[in-house]
């Protein structure tokens, strides 16, 4: 039991760190990690649910975007573009979870970077 929640504290920090590490890649501000992730942010003690899918997800994209230098991904994520109807990456990331999923799915066919 005890080694069963050492191991799940252990990936949530992991989690928490791989997180941090992109947001300071993508060089979000503020206001863009709250919306990414809405529901008590990244500080809550126990991460919601939903939270905590969306964390994950997005280190995922993360991991599978690239680009030649991070200055330009960092546009590239803030760009309207017309694949997302005239939305930027990070505002399509940042809807529904569903929107977050197909983004994902866009990623991983190659279609975003």
């Amino acid at each position: 039991m005890i080694g069963e929640y050492d191991a799940s504290a252990a990936e949530l920090v992991a989690m928490r760190n791989a997180w941090r590490d992109l947001a300071v890649r993508w060089k979000l501000t503020w206001q863009e990690r709250r919306e990414l992730l809405p529901e008590e942010g990244e500080d809550g003690l126990a991460l919601p649910i939903d939270t905590e899918a969306r964390m994950r997800i997005l280190i995922e994209i993360g991991y599978r975007l690239r680009f030649e230098d991070d200055g330009e991904m960092c546009d590239w994520l803030r760009a309207p573009s017309r694949m997302w109807h005239w939305y930027s990456p990070i505002e399509v990331m940042s809807g529904e979870i569903g929107d977050l999923r197909q983004f994902r799915r866009r990623v991983e066919q190659g279609l975003c970077s």
